[in-house]
């Protein structure tokens, strides 16, 4: 198992200096230059042309990740916190490599102290513990592919892998090493969990082959429940008080 490991984490760095990017495959810059919009034009009040570089050759995320590899003290602590321990590739990905922010989607959600766009692996599982009931998953019947939850309840074991924007996210259950990816119900307040791969080193596996993506299921627009949502404009437009008095 150390041997594959380390194999897949050699194979990991490879990836990223082969496309000379360190950072999560949806903040690749060189999506800029591949669209054609590398450079954009705008004028400021006086008149000046200022270009912006959205692709800059000196990007630091082109040589090197933003983080360094975690030191065993913030694993060890990161597991203390959590109360289990961290899946087995999961930290060796930490510590050999970087603490997050590398890989599928925005990146590696870090250990204690390493990448956190909107946390790192404790605050997000945090957010859940706090104001949610722990289930354990095997409790619940699955719709075929999909598991609908409510959002009053989060997997006693199951940590944020990386954020795929629309509100998605992949996991990993801690127990079983599957990844699951999390994005949200057509009911509100509920989400759904789907299988995305059956182990941590299939998915990995799966993002080197350039195969592993995620796209928002497109919802009937008949389908919608829309009841709860406010619209800002019922109460109908705001009357001219000069046309009152009239």
């Amino acid at each position: 198992m150390e041997t594959n490991a380390n194999t897949l984490c050699q194979r990991i760095l490879q990836q990223c200096q082969r496309q000379h990017w360190y950072a999560g495959d949806i903040d690749n810059t060189a999506r800029f230059n591949e669209s054609g919009r590398r450079y954009e034009t705008y004028y400021d009040y006086e008149g000046n042309e200022i270009v912006i570089d959205n692709d800059p050759n000196d990007h630091p995320r082109k040589t090197s990740f933003a983080y360094p590899p975690a030191t065993e003290e913030q694993l060890l602590a990161t597991e203390r916190l959590l109360g289990f321990p961290l899946p087995p590739l999961l930290r060796t990905l930490y510590s050999r490599l970087a603490n997050g922010g590398f890989g599928p989607g925005h990146g590696l959600i870090g250990a204690l102290d390493g990448f956190c766009e909107a946390g790192d692996l404790l605050d997000n599982y945090q957010s859940h513990t706090q104001r949610s009931r722990l289930i354990v998953l095997a409790d619940y019947e699955w719709q075929g592919e999909l598991l609908e939850l409510p959002e009053t309840v989060w997997h006693r074991y199951m940590l944020y892998l990386c954020d795929w924007d629309w509100g998605a996210a992949s996991c990993i259950d801690s127990q079983t090493n599957k990844v699951y990816i999390r994005f949200p119900s057509e009911r509100n307040l509920h989400y759904y969990l789907q299988l995305q791969n059956h182990s941590l080193e299939e998915w990995l596996e799966q993002w080197l082959r350039g195969e592993l993506h995620y796209e928002p299921p497109q919802a009937d627009a008949s389908e919608l429940d829309i009841s709860h949502l406010r619209l800002i404009f019922e109460a109908g437009p705001v009357k001219d008080t000069d046309e009152e008095g009239d």
